[in-house]
């Protein structure tokens, strides 16, 4: 059996020695994480959206994002990216342009340009 820590490896142990009969992490459950933050997005367009401009897309800032939209549905965020294609973990094979795919972001590389519709849109 594999664990996450020597100490959870350790109570594993002494249960067994017990002749305890325990499951390990048998159950995930879901949850929501509450907090109040604020976030100020890089570019405002005349249309009332705006553009994130992104080197790096951590783990953080991607929670933040998914939670920012849930909290604003009607604020359009779109990104421009250094690289679209950079991968969000190393030896993984989700990329920057696939997380904005799959969860329905606009996105751009920067080298590209910004899409025209992005700023010459109606306001929104």
């Amino acid at each position: 059996m594999k664990f996450r820590s020597g100490s959870e490896e350790k109570v594993y142990k002494f249960f067994k020695d017990k002749k305890i009969k325990v499951k390990y992490e048998p159950n995930k459950y879901n949850y929501e994480w509450f907090e109040n933050k604020t976030y100020c997005p890089d570019f405002l367009l005349p249309n009332g959206s705006y553009i994130e401009v992104k080197g790096r897309l951590t783990i953080e800032m991607r929670k933040k994002h998914l939670f920012f939209r849930k909290s604003n549905p009607n604020i359009i965020i779109r990104f421009a990216f250094d690289n679209p294609n950079k991968k969000l973990n190393k030896g993984g094979t989700m990329t920057y342009a696939g997380w904005c795919d799959k969860h329905n972001f606009e996105y751009c590389k920067i080298s590209d340009g910004i899409p025209k519709q992005w700023y010459n849109a109606k306001r929104v």
